[in-house]
């Protein structure tokens, strides 16, 4: 008969069971931790780029302000130059009028040299050193105002062209960190669906073990009862079965070697599991019909002798002690063995009937001997697809 599961042994395999189940919580809420994780990092990136995004507007309007001033001053200074050269253009317009008025009087400073107005001859010439002096620094000063817008003009042109190189490599520096992250963006977006993907992928590999360790349990439950009703069966054939036996092994001892040895031989080996073939099995499920004709054979009226070894049978000490219900049914039966039989002793005539349902009692071992096969069969194949169940959580766990 298959052995049953102890307590011990079912308490933990619910305890790993719960490890298992515990294990996998914690993972989903380890993985729902690290999405809502990412999720807020992402968030914080966008608004980083967004920033980033509204700096770069904002130096851009800087730059372009920057380029107007600096157009708006060059124009004036441009201005300036041209009004320059016009002032310069008149005053030299100004300054050949004057020569040519002051070399008309020539003729009359020597008419009044010969009339003797040395005087107002004097005062004539000191006003045109006068005007040739301020003629002079009027061209000098030009001369440097030109020659400091110039310059000035020069300055604000390589300055134009620093801050244009500059701001253009700020832009390809700005570029560059928006692509990087954008690049680092979309990684931790395919990290996201990746753990997103692989969290519904252990969903559906626990529900489907919660859905097999349920069937499992099912199935166990199924061959206890099937064990404990192949045992309600027997149980009704071991009172009569334990007797018989006792009587075969002692008529063996007694010396019946011809008959009894090789039925014995042939109980040996068709006990044995490992030799049972399929015509051993077709047997002993004839043989179990047998058993279930004996089982609803055995229930006869009361006052039989039948209905006396069944009373017997039922006390406990009897049910405890084969040997002992033998000796009280053989002490039962002595006491009426002149009634019941017409004659013979109740011994003899108890070996005759065991001769007789020998074989069948052969065929029953066999059919019980086969049945503590399959049930032990089936609790190993069961034991060995719980713990490789429990191997394969096990690594989904670890992994």
């Amino acid at each position: 008969m298959g052995k049953r599961k102890s307590p011990d042994k079912a308490a933990g395999r619910e305890k790993k069971w719960d490890k298992v189940f515990n294990a996998l919580v914690t993972l989903s809420q380890n993985l729902q931790k690290d999405r809502q994780f990412l999720e807020e990092r992402i968030k914080s990136l966008h608004q980083v780029i967004y920033k980033m995004k509204m700096e770069q507007k904002v130096e851009s309007a800087k730059a372009e302000l920057m380029l107007g001033l600096k157009d708006r001053e060059a124009f004036i200074y441009k201005h300036r130059y041209e009004n320059a050269d016009n002032e310069l253009a008149d005053f030299r317009e100004w300054s050949d009028y004057l020569s040519q008025k002051c070399s008309e009087p020539k003729g009359t400073l020597d008419d009044l040299s010969n009339k003797g107005d040395g005087s107002r001859n004097k005062a004539l010439q000191n006003e045109v050193r006068k005007l040739k002096s301020e003629i002079e620094k009027c061209k000098s000063e030009k001369n440097s105002e030109i020659s400091a817008l110039l310059r000035e003009k020069k300055f604000v042109w390589n300055q134009l062209k620093m801050m244009e190189s500059d701001y253009t490599k700020q832009l390809r520096k700005k570029s560059d960190e928006v692509e990087h992250a954008n690049a680092k963006l979309q990684a931790l977006a395919n990290r996201a669906e990746e753990l997103q993907i692989s969290n519904e992928k252990l969903r559906i590999d626990f529900d489907k073990m919660e859905s097999e360790s349920v069937k499992k349990s099912e199935e166990i439950l199924r061959l206890l009862k099937e064990i404990e009703l192949l045992k309600s069966k027997l149980g009704s054939a071991s009172p009569l079965l334990r007797p018989c036996r006792t009587e075969a092994a002692a008529s063996d001892r007694k010396g019946k070697n011809t008959n009894t040895g090789g039925r014995g031989e042939t109980l040996k080996k068709e006990s044995d599991p490992s030799q049972t073939s399929d015509k051993d099995r077709i047997r002993s499920r004839q043989g179990s019909s047998e058993v279930a004709d004996l089982g609803r054979s055995s229930e006869v009226p009361e006052g039989s002798l039948a209905s006396e070894d069944s009373a017997l049978w039922k006390s406990g000490e009897n049910r405890k002690n084969p040997n002992r219900h033998f000796v009280a049914l053989m002490a039962h039966r002595k006491r009426s063995a002149h009634k019941s039989t017409g004659g013979k002793a109740p011994r003899k005539q108890f070996i005759s009937k065991f001769r007789k349902n020998r074989s069948d009692l052969i065929w029953v071992r066999i059919f019980i001997s086969y049945c503590n096969l399959l049930t032990s069969k089936e609790l190993e194949l069961a034991k060995a697809k719980e713990e490789e169940e429990l191997e394969k959580a096990d690594d989904a766990v670890k992994v």
